[in-house]
């Protein structure tokens, strides 16, 4: 077994006991246990032995328009470019035409 065989079950025992770290925070067991390794080293073992974490998803927003502002309150702070007055101006419409009907 060569050296990085070695360090790869090392890293591979730190994947099972500490689950939700990335490589950059297993580097810092593997230190102290008296690997000479770097980050650029641990990530490529880390790649290799396919333990990367899967990535967050971004959480789903709301629009403006699905939380129902108060008509006619005009600008507020926060508010980017007019979105409000326009979801305002679409219900409007949207209540007149089905008023029309």
């Amino acid at each position: 077994m060569n050296e990085d065989q070695r360090l790869e079950c090392g890293l591979r025992e730190l994947a099972e006991a500490l689950r939700r770290f990335g490589y950059c925070r297993r580097q810092i067991p593997l230190q102290r246990e008296g690997w000479q390794v770097n980050r650029k080293g641990v990530y490529r073992l880390y790649v290799e032995a396919n333990l990367a974490l899967m990535r967050k998803l971004g959480r789903k927003r709301r629009s403006t328009c699905a939380l129902g502002a108060a008509e006619g309150s005009g600008s507020q702070p926060g508010v980017v470019g007019g979105l409000h007055d326009r979801c305002a101006q679409l219900r409007t419409e949207v209540s007149y035409l089905e008023n029309r009907g």
